[in-house]
C-alpha cells in the first residue's frame, strides 16, 4: 500500500497539468468581459442614436425665409 502512494501522488500531478493556471483562466474571463462591455456599448450608443434621430425636429430641406 505504500508503494502506490507516490505513484498516485504522480498520477494526481499529470492530471493536474492539463488545467489552465489562474492567470490564463484570469485572462480568458477578462476579455470576456471586456468584448460584453463593448457590445453593450455599442447597443447603447445605436439606441441613443434612434432616439435622437427621433426626437430630433423634421428637416426641411428648402427653407422658408
Amino acid at each position: 500500500m505504500r508503494a502506490l502512494l507516490p505513484l498516485a501522488c504522480l498520477a494526481l500531478l499529470a492530471g493536474c497539468k492539463g488545467e489552465p493556471s489562474f492567470d490564463d483562466r484570469y485572462n480568458a474571463q477578462s476579455d470576456l468581459l471586456e468584448g460584453q462591455a463593448v457590445n453593450i456599448e455599442n447597443e447603447l450608443r445605436n439606441r441613443m442614436a434612434v432616439s435622437n434621430a427621433v426626437d430630433a425636429p423634421p428637416h426641411d430641406p428648402v427653407s422658408r425665409q
